[in-house]
């Protein structure tokens, strides 16, 4: 399922925050014990590092050991290194971390290059950071930031040099991050649902055309099982909308506001904060000859999920729909969840057979009535991302900019601060529950803020009922404490 922890990995691991990789160390006894020693030991220290096989990626212990070896018993590594795989920008901070069964300060490491093969940093163990788990108690901070020349490094253990990181890289960061960032737009378009598709080799057909004119119902209560009784029940004025578009849940083919909008929110964050990274590419995701990513842009992805929260926002009646397609249904219908199946053959799945009715036309669910309170979470995200949206967007796409920040400081109006139960989240709500709102519209609050102060008082869209930053920023001085 997409959600925070699996798209927002995918987003991580691009770059914008890169995330540390765990590397095994090869078998060692590393707890400050000196080894080798003299000129000897010192003058074949570098070369031991180089030669060194790479570790492997996963740690194995236990009968996972055994198995894995061929031996009888497993015993995990007496150290671990933990590096950036991706690779370190040049002039950014380079923080490693050693894990050792061992609390005690003063193990000894170096930062080896691979050519030529020699040391280009050494240090000892000094600051604890805690406990990774009771095998390894020790996570030492390894820190090299003042190495910035661009080539490929390992660390080592200064006693033990068998005992070694895999190799990374140290460079420019558009160069380290590149295929990353590559990898992750092309996940989101390969998400991606309606007939907005990207044809790939793993995309061949649309997916659910029919959401153009879906049915609204009011959503049910569902079981611990998460199954509803009976029918859906639609509301007495047939509301159909166009739910086309927006990403699927990774895992299946439902269609979240909840998830989109923190999606798209980390999208805009990463096209103000790197525009020439992630916001000016040529082709989306393509590779330039020799196999080389080329420059990406996820504006048009980030776009593309705000049409689909757009859609599910309706600005004149203040109506959120915030959910296309069920998981679970009962014993009469199918759903999502029942079927493996590809998104294109949805629209006309087994014909007219009423047992799969809502895989054929997914439902879409309200939040609430027209200008019913809208719960804090996500008031306070779509008002985010609608405002980040005009900040962006207000030179390239002015009119639809303008629409963006109407809708933004509409929602943002309409938060419930005041709710009671469960936060509106997804149905059933155990799929992604969530506890805290004050955060999102801290959020909200401050990008309303920063697309106002970016337009300046004189060009803001006439009519807007807020037109002044300060405004905002005191509540979000408010939502902080």
């Amino acid at each position: 399922m997409l959600w925070r922890g699996r798209l927002g990995a995918v987003i991580t691991t691009a770059g914008l925050a890169a995330a540390a990789l765990v590397s095994a160390a090869g078998p060692a006894n590393a707890g400050g014990s000196s080894g080798e020693s003299g000129a000897h030991a010192a003058a074949t220290a570098p070369l031991a590092g180089c030669r060194a096989p790479a570790p492997h990626a996963v740690v194995r212990a236990g009968a996972a050991a055994a198995a894995a070896s061929g031996t009888g018993a497993g015993s995990p590594p007496a150290a671990v290194f933990r590096v950036d795989q991706i690779g370190y920008p040049s002039a950014a901070a380079k923080l490693a971390a050693l894990m050792t069964r061992t609390r005690r300060a003063g193990t000894g490491w170096m930062l080896i290059s691979r050519h030529p093969c020699r040391v280009v940093a050494r240090g000892v163990t000094k600051s604890n950071l805690g406990s990774w788990s009771h095998r390894y108690p020790a996570v030492w901070a390894v820190r090299f930031s003042g190495v910035h020349g661009p080539g490929t490094y390992r660390l080592a253990l200064t006693a033990l040099p068998a005992t070694v990181s895999p190799w990374f890289r140290i460079g420019a960061a558009s160069g380290l991050y590149a295929r990353a960032v590559a990898n992750a737009l092309s996940f989101y378009q390969n998400e991606r649902d309606g007939p907005a598709f990207i044809r790939s080799a793993l995309r061949t057909a649309p997916g659910h055309l029919n959401d153009s004119s879906a049915m609204t119902f009011r959503a049910p209560n569902v079981s611990p099982d998460r199954n509803f009784p009976g029918s859906l029940r639609k509301y007495a004025t047939g509301v159909r909308i166009d739910a086309n578009g927006g990403w699927f849940d990774a895992g299946d083919y439902l269609k979240f506001v909840q998830t989109t909008s923190y999606m798209v929110g980390m999208m805009l964050q990463g096209i103000a904060s790197f525009p020439t990274l992630l916001g000016g590419g040529h082709r989306h995701g393509g590779e330039a000859a020799g196999g080389r990513p080329e420059g990406v842009s996820f504006t048009a992805e980030a776009k593309f999920g705000l049409d689909f929260l757009k859609r599910m926002w309706n600005e004149r009646t203040r109506t959120l729909y915030f959910q296309v397609g069920t998981g679970e249904a009962n014993n009469f219908y199918l759903a999502d969840h029942d079927i493996w199946r590809l998104p294109q053959s949805d629209d006309h799945y087994h014909g007219t057979n009423p047992h799969y009715l809502y895989v054929r036309h997914p439902p879409v669910f309200r939040a609430g009535p027209p200008r019913a309170p809208i719960s804090p979470n996500l008031a306070g995200r779509l008002a985010a991302d609608f405002a980040l949206c005009y900040r962006i967007m207000r030179a390239s796409d002015p009119g639809y900019a303008r629409r963006c920040l109407r809708s933004a400081e509409t929602i943002y109006s309409m938060a419930g601060t005041h709710w009671k139960g469960h936060l509106l989240t997804v149905l059933p709500f155990d799929f992604y529950g969530e506890s805290s709102w004050r955060d999102d519209m801290m959020l909200g609050a401050t990008e309303l803020a920063l697309a106002l102060r970016s337009a300046g008082h004189a060009s803001l869209p006439e009519g807007l009922p807020v037109r002044s930053a300060g405004t905002y920023l005191k509540d979000a001085a408010r939502w902080a404490r």
